[in-house]
């Protein structure tokens, strides 16, 4: 096991200005603790910087774990490596850490339901034992994608060719994915097919899936489905769905209106409840869940204009901010914790919610930031 140049500083109950600005009418609360990342410069000649950026989960409750990429010693086979720390919640101290050189640019960290820590390093998956050595690792081909949700990851190779596989029978899109689902924690596939017309990653309970169809026809909406059998319709929402529960889910929907909507459904397609996030406008993406169904937090992508252009949509982000918002009894409630965030809003694992949803993770601006949940 060998320690990188990378330094952690924890700084308490120091905040800069981001800790107290403004979100909407919210003041962003002051973290339990915060720890700095000095992470190496990149050296001159390394070729391409790497394409992942710092990943944070929790391990379970009392651990969270954070991943990042940095320059490999020279002579390596390898020009990065990626560093994992695992860090204790209550106070950020340092409880292990490892190294896995990287094959490429692009690297992943994901978490099974039972704690297992998995890490994708370009050519491979690998499960981690409690003192982060390999217990078992996967080859993955090249071009093969991994996402990632509760038990499964999911493998999703994109294909030029259209496949006629789709969420009703004959339904045909001009492009295709080979997808696997494979086990967390045997790395094995449990089912394997073409897919078409579905967004993907899609979300995993069990052995159901739930994903959506977002293009503009008569096929859009969200999707429910056991692995590769066809899937059914089962709401006309537009959105990202993610599992609740065995019986619900919350779908991230941007109506007709000038806000974004938060949507409980059950797996019948039944609406539940909305909460409608006022004070904002934009995009709502991705939903983290606890494991007790009960909370689940989300980025908030605030826009400076309505009209933007799809595919310049990150250009114009003003704001990003990460909310936690509950559902108990059958009722949505309001927001429970409202933090702004700094740095890029693209990546899909910048934060975490513990799973008895009691507390929140940011990574990001060189920072990891732990916020109770009240």
């Amino acid at each position: 096991m060998r320690f990188t140049a990378c330094f952690l500083m924890i700084a308490g109950f120091i905040g800069g200005a981001g800790d107290n600005a403004r979100a909407g009418n919210t003041t962003s609360p002051k973290p339990e603790w915060q720890i700095k990342l000095t992470i190496p410069d990149y050296p001159d000649g390394v070729g391409l910087r790497p394409s992942v950026r710092p990943a944070v989960t929790f391990v379970d409750s009392n651990k969270l774990a954070v991943a990042y990429a940095i320059p490999a010693p020279k002579g390596s086979r390898s020009a990065w490596e990626l560093d994992l720390l695992v860090l204790s919640a209550a106070d950020g101290s340092i409880q292990g850490r490892n190294t896995f050189s990287m094959a490429g640019r692009n690297a992943g960290l994901f978490r099974s339901l039972e704690g297992k820590l998995v890490v994708s390093l370009g050519d491979g998956l690998r499960v981690l034992s409690q003192t982060l050595s390999t217990e078992r690792s996967r080859a993955l081909e090249g071009g093969i994608e991994p996402y990632s949700d509760g038990n499964h990851v999911i493998l999703v190779k994109s294909q030029a060719v259209a496949v006629k596989t789709g969420p009703q029978s004959g339904y045909v899109r001009g492009a295709g994915y080979n997808v696997s689902f494979v086990r967390l924690d045997t790395l094995e596939t449990q089912a394997a097919c073409e897919r078409a017309g579905l967004d993907i990653p899609a979300a995993i309970l069990g052995d159901w899936v739930a994903t959506s169809v977002s293009s503009r026809d008569a096929h859009r909406g969200i999707y429910l489905g056991s692995f590769c059998e066809d899937w059914k319709r089962i709401s006309d929402l537009q959105g990202r769905p993610d599992f609740l529960g065995p019986e619900t889910l919350v779908v991230t929907d941007l109506p007709d209106t000038d806000h974004p909507h938060l949507t409980v459904i059950t797996t019948t397609g039944k609406e539940v409840c909305t909460t409608e996030l006022k004070k904002h406008s934009g995009s709502l993406e991705p939903v983290k869940p606890s494991l007790r169904g009960t909370r689940f937090a989300v980025r908030i992508h605030d826009l400076a204009g309505l009209e933007i252009p799809s595919l310049d949509i990150y250009r114009h982000v003003s704001k990003v901010h990460i909310g936690v918002y509950g559902f108990m009894n059958g009722a949505c409630t309001p927001s429970l914790l409202e933090v702004e965030t700094r740095g890029s809003p693209r990546p899909p694992s910048d934060f975490a919610l513990s799973p008895d949803g009691g507390r929140l993770v940011i990574i990001g601006d060189g920072q990891v930031r732990m916020f109770r949940v009240p």
